[in-house]
């Protein structure tokens, strides 16, 4: 995996995530990856963690984050189909 992160001309952080097929095979095995400062050090965030995981849908993909969801959880974005809707 590579992590970098730089400041763009518009001022904002920009943080890169570059998965290689290892990590690809990894995630479709059904083990998330976690990034933080502690993990990855040199992570420009100390506060922030980052997972990613696999999901062949966007139901698979809700599923796996529902144990995790609680009343302070700020969903940004699901998937139509996650929702039972058409896309």
């Amino acid at each position: 995996m590579m992590i970098a992160h730089a400041t763009i001309d518009n001022g904002r952080q920009l943080i890169v995530l570059g998965l290689e097929r290892g990590n690809i095979e990894r995630l479709e095995e059904g083990k998330p990856i976690q990034i933080n400062a502690v993990t990855h050090p040199g992570f420009p965030l100390a506060n922030v963690e980052i997972m990613i995981f696999f999901g062949e849908t966007p139901r698979d993909l809700l599923n796996q984050v529902k144990p995790m969801i609680t009343d302070e959880t700020k969903v940004v974005s699901v998937p139509d189909e996650a929702k039972g809707k058409p896309s």
